[in-house]
């Protein structure tokens, strides 16, 4: 067996020296556990800025580091989690001091920075209820932050006084109104602060004006929208009066200040019902404020960009870690542009969202194309030269149609009722009028949508035709060799495969049923024995048994049982790294993950090379979307409702470079790529 040892040896080393694949994937800080909040302050005097994370396990700190290269976190063990955590000099002392608290645990507790990047033993201040909410700020303007803590009944403000000590809180009445979040901000042209406070499970945003003995009176209220969540307060119109923002349980709304302590009606910005943070900044240089919001459900960070006046007319979205809880922009790699760090509950690190300077990030750009995506398709559906993505959504019933615009980005053209529980589709082109036609795998409804396409991208009312009982996959050729193309679909409930032959003019006069192995979800269409003919391979991914129908002269014969050795599943194979061989993806749902597996020269596949993507990605697209020559992926998870794009950044050979030795030409991969990969898998 030390030959076999050899050969897997050198079909590994091959490997490695092929130019290394990228995706401008999502890029993660490990933290060992997983994040709640992250802060930002000046920990140990080296000019960089430091970063504390809130994380199940306690405290991570993370010393700055030039291009956010950042060291393995140092962790502070907690008894309980904390989950809020603000940064701020509370002593005077110019190092950065944490507060934090738990929501399990009366109080909050401090550490002091010492200026080296640790802390002190922390400090406890204890109020009688649960902390729901920290606010930092100096209120009295003694050079020494104080404390504010929401809880059920209110708000506390601890006044610092010195090194670990604080005065007796003072209780802010905020009506009984539940402290779920706060901030304080100058509303009127007096500079002084005010408290402003959302009416958690209300419909009104609180205003309480600061006394001089430091205790807050109500003054004002605005309503926004039924049950305000979070919120944040900005100048968004450059108007010099502090504005508005807040998610409530149907999205984001913006209310304009009028400088006297009140708020206009809130104007509707984004329509979502679970935004978890919110944040503010010029991530595009441009002198106004944009909003970046992170939705815990779709696990996205939402960005609507400022155009100066107030108006958010462009918006951008960014797969992020499952379930974000927190956000924080700030320039976290050091080239003077807003990057924003994301909190996921449910992931063990931070997300860096890099940003581009224009308003946009590097990372994995997410879109609504529709509900629920499934499945989806690539081709050129208004004849434009750029690939638009059809996309079938089972909860719905629905088929939507993107167009592309050659960049990666994706407009939703329209939809279409196609029938229940789309559970496949393909493209034919059945009228031959030059435009391509949609055909849809309804396996509620027993049957087949076919949808005739326009050079325009329209797509017409479906037409409808029976098949066997669940149909779920679906292959389009030309079966009997008359120069149309029919379609085969694979029916997992009656155990058999339908082929419906097209007369080219978008009409299906008959069809014809065979029975093969149980529970069909695959079906393949080619050239399997370099015949000439196109054969019909029906597979089930619960068996390791496939059917096959060869073609020939007079169409396709009965169908033969055969086995292929493992269990077929279908796979998704394309040229990534442009070797002319073709890799593999593998969709690893559990981890988040798609894997490549690359070809190599002769046969088999390298071991899988992983990218953190979404959250459990349940379909892929691989077609070069950004026309830059290389493979790309369109991503879809249907639990989280996103299509994100996986943009390949593979580096590709330098002209006249150098290259190590080529092994013999191999032969050009079969017409239908799935015959690689299924003898490779």
């Amino acid at each position: 067996m030390w030959w076999g040892c050899r050969l897997v040896s050198a079909l590994l080393l091959l490997a490695s020296q092929a130019r290394a694949l990228d995706f401008a994937t999502r890029e993660e800080i490990p933290l060992g556990a997983a994040g709640r909040a992250v802060v930002r302050g000046e920990l140990n005097g080296d000019g960089i800025p430091d970063y504390v994370a809130a994380t199940d396990q306690g405290l991570a700190v993370l010393l700055g580091a030039r291009e956010a290269k950042f060291a393995s976190p140092t962790l502070f063990r907690l008894p309980a989690a904390p989950q809020a955590i603000v940064a701020a000099d509370f002593d005077g002392d110019h190092h950065t001091d944490i507060a934090f608290a738990s929501f399990t645990e009366l109080g909050a507790y401090v550490r002091y920075g010492n200026g080296d990047g640790s802390f002190s033993d922390e400090i406890r201040l204890a109020p009688t209820e649960r902390v729901l909410f920290l606010h930092a700020a100096d209120l009295d303007a003694d050079g020494r932050a104080d404390l504010l803590l929401g809880h059920a009944e209110g708000v506390a403000v601890f006044y610092a006084i010195g090194r670990k000590q604080f005065r007796e809180p003072v209780f802010a009445d905020t009506q009984g109104v539940e402290g779920r979040w706060f901030t304080t901000a100058p509303l009127d042209a007096s500079g002084r602060p005010y408290l402003v406070l959302l009416e958690g499970g209300g419909e009104a945003a609180g205003v309480f004006e600061l006394q001089e003995d430091g205790k807050f009176r109500p003054r004002q209220a605005s309503p926004v929208g039924l049950d305000p969540r979070t919120g944040a307060v900005a100048d968004l119109d450059g108007d010099k009066t502090a504005d508005l923002v807040v998610a409530d349980a149907a999205g984001i709304s913006w209310l304009k200040g009028d400088g006297k302590l009140s708020f206009t009606d809130p104007v509707r910005l984004l329509h979502s019902t679970d935004i978890s943070a919110l944040g503010t900044a010029d991530l595009n240089a441009d002198g106004a404020l944009d909003i970046l919001a992170t939705d815990r459900r779709r696990g996205v960070l939402v960005v609507l960009l400022n155009s100066g006046s107030g108006k958010f007319d462009r918006r951008f979205s960014y797969v992020v870690g499952p379930a974000p809880e927190n956000l924080l922009a700030a320039d976290v790699t050091g080239d003077g542009v807003a990057d924003v760090l994301v909190a996921s509950k449910m992931a063990s690190g931070l997300t860096l969202c890099r940003g581009r300077g224009d308003g946009t990030f590097r990372g994995l750009p997410a879109f609504d194309l529709g509900p629920d995506p499934s499945v989806a398709v690539a081709y050129d559906a208004n004849h434009d030269g750029h690939l638009d993505v059809a996309i079938a959504h089972r909860d719905a019933g629905l088929v939507t149609l993107s167009l592309g615009d050659g960049h990666g980005n994706f407009r939703l053209q329209n939809s279409m009722a196609v029938g229940t529980d789309p559970r496949a589709l393909a493209v034919g082109d059945f009228d031959n009028d030059g435009a391509l036609d949609l055909v849809t795998a309804n396996f509620g409804s027993d049957d087949v949508a076919v949808l005739a396409g326009t050079t325009r991208g329209e797509l017409t009312a479906p037409l409808l035709i029976a098949t066997g009982l669940g149909p779920s996959a679906l292959a389009v050729a030309d079966f009997d060799r008359d120069g149309h193309s029919d379609i085969a679909v694979a029916n997992g409930l009656s155990n058999s495969v339908s082929v419906i032959f097209g007369d080219g003019a978008g009409r299906f006069p008959r069809t014809r049923n065979f029975p093969v192995i149980a529970k069909p979800d695959f079906v393949l269409a080619g050239d399997l024995g370099a015949t000439g003919n196109v054969d019909l391979l029906v597979g089930s991914s619960r068996s390791e048994r496939v059917s096959i129908l060869r073609g020939g002269p007079a169409g396709l014969k009965a169908p033969q049982e055969d086995n292929l050795g493992n269990r077929v599943r279908p796979v998704i194979s394309a040229d990534f790294d442009g070797d002319e061989i073709l890799d593999v993806v593998r969709l690893e749902e559990s981890e988040d993950k798609v894997g490549i597996l690359r070809g190599l020269p002769g046969g088999g596949l390298a071991p899988p090379e992983k990218f953190v993507v979404g959250r459990q990605p349940s379909a892929a697209v691989a077609a070069d979307f950004d026309e830059d020559g290389r493979t790309d992926l369109l991503l879809l998870h249907r639990r989280s409702r996103t299509v994100a794009f996986l943009r390949n950044t593979t580096s590709r050979q330098p002209a006249g470079s150098a290259t190590a030795p080529t092994p013999a030409p191999t032969p050009p991969p079969a017409p239908d790529p799935w015959r690689q990969a299924i003898g490779t898998w």
